[in-house]
């Protein structure tokens, strides 16, 4: 047991907050994990991942950046959250779904997304969006895109993070633990 050779009081009281650390923990790593496997082109992606305590928002810094401070304002609200507060992790940039399941057409800019083409292995949005228009034979091969997912993301960036889960929550709760 972790508290042998401890006064139990003491132990307990050490241990009390360790199940919402574990949960902040974990809600870091995902965050985390989740901006640095998102794609830069011009940044709005990476910089549009917000964090919520008890609710969603649908706030977006598209127009005006945050200026790099994601990660820090980021961590600032998952720190603060106590007790059965809920942690939102989400990003409301029209074109984040892309990024996630693929979608683009051409290069930046001048692609469009239709609904119905399917790639093995990736499931359409709600909307049913799947990825793009076929390519046609003379068109160049973008250096952002290939068959309509990011070249720095074609797996998209949650669902890979979430993969791991499990992984994440168990070092999560080892650090909370205070076990190294």
């Amino acid at each position: 047991m972790g508290w042998q050779g401890t006064d139990p009081l003491k132990w307990a009281t050490k241990m009390k907050d360790a199940p919402r650390d574990a949960i902040n923990i974990f809600a870091f790593s995902v965050f985390n994990r989740v901006v640095m496997r998102t794609p830069v082109d011009t940044g709005a992606a990476r910089q549009n991942w917000l964090v919520t305590i008890n609710s969603e928002t649908t706030e977006s810094d598209q127009a005006k950046g945050k200026g790099g401070r994601v990660m820090s304002d980021g961590a600032k609200v998952i720190e603060s959250a106590k007790g059965d507060d809920k942690i939102y992790i989400q990003n409301n940039l029209p074109y984040i779904r892309m990024l996630e399941y693929g979608g683009y057409g051409k290069a930046k800019g001048q692609g469009k997304s239709l609904i119905g083409k399917k790639f093995p292995g990736r499931k359409a949005d709600q909307n049913g969006d799947s990825p793009p228009v076929e390519k046609k034979k003379t068109e160049k091969q973008s250096k952002i895109t290939a068959e309509g997912f990011s070249l720095q993301a074609p797996h998209g960036m949650v669902g890979l993070v979430l993969s791991k889960a499990n992984e994440l929550w168990e070092k999560a709760v080892q650090v909370a633990k205070g076990i190294k």
